[in-house]
């Protein structure tokens, strides 16, 4: 099989659409064109944390193919690659990205657009664990157990199904990766910005000082800007 000249790939994905206003979840209380703004602005702080960790890997952004035709242009760099993905074929879905992408890599990071928490000393953190002969998957969880992130060295099916496809919780996936023979690291603190509670969460979270480390003052200054259309919610 073709490999890549990186043998590491990290991949930021939605399963639903974020940039069509039409079709994208909205959260309550926020506007579609700000739901959309909010959505883009957590995949953005994401992806600068990332190339701030300096990590060599090949990067990604897995998205609805019914986002297709309302990416802002130039939006993404020339250094990200594209991915659509329909997601009524959940299960060709998985097995094309399976043998078509990540096959192709030693380490593979999978992070859900929507987190918040991630600052490059998380990624470089994730890729050390991973840089071993051991097989090894780490696991970042948000306070009410939902799967933000999943690293892996070595392609596992419930791995990919747990992300991919129907949402499963840290402890349905502990539960499956019991029954292998792998080493599991998990590591907390990390968000997902799904509806307006979290929305809320990530405003006093932003407010304090340790964000800094995974929201530069540019991005914290564009939040704030989303924040004050709402400040009357926000009390």
């Amino acid at each position: 099989m073709e490999t890549n000249k990186n043998n590491n790939s990290t991949c930021f994905f939605s399963d639903k659409p974020i940039f069509n206003i039409e079709l994208v979840p909205h959260i309550k209380n926020l506007t579609g064109e700000h739901t959309v703004y909010l959505f883009s602005l957590l995949l953005l702080n994401n992806l600068e944390n990332f190339i701030r960790a300096n990590i060599k890997s090949d990067l990604s952004v897995c998205l609805n193919k019914k986002d297709i035709d309302f990416i802002p242009k130039d939006f993404f760099g020339t250094n990200v690659a594209l991915v659509f993905i329909d997601t009524l074929k959940e299960k060709q879905n998985i097995e094309k990205l399976k043998h078509n992408y990540f096959e192709k890599y030693g380490i593979n990071l999978l992070v859900r657009f929507n987190s918040i928490g991630l600052s490059p000393g998380t990624f470089e953190k994730i890729y050390n664990l991973l840089s071993v002969e051991e097989e090894v998957i780490v696991i970042g969880k948000s306070a009410k157990n939902e799967i933000v992130f999943i690293g892996f060295n070595t392609i596992n099916d419930v791995i990919l199904h747990s992300m991919l496809g129907k949402r499963t919780s840290y402890e349905k996936i502990l539960k499956d990766l019991g029954k292998s023979d792998v080493f599991v690291h998990t590591l907390e603190g990390f968000e997902l910005i799904t509806n307006f509670d979290n929305f809320k969460n990530l405003y006093y979270k932003l407010s304090e000082k340790e964000s800094l480390s995974y929201c530069i003052q540019e991005m914290h200054e564009r939040f704030t800007n989303l924040f004050i259309e709402y400040k009357e919610h926000l009390k």
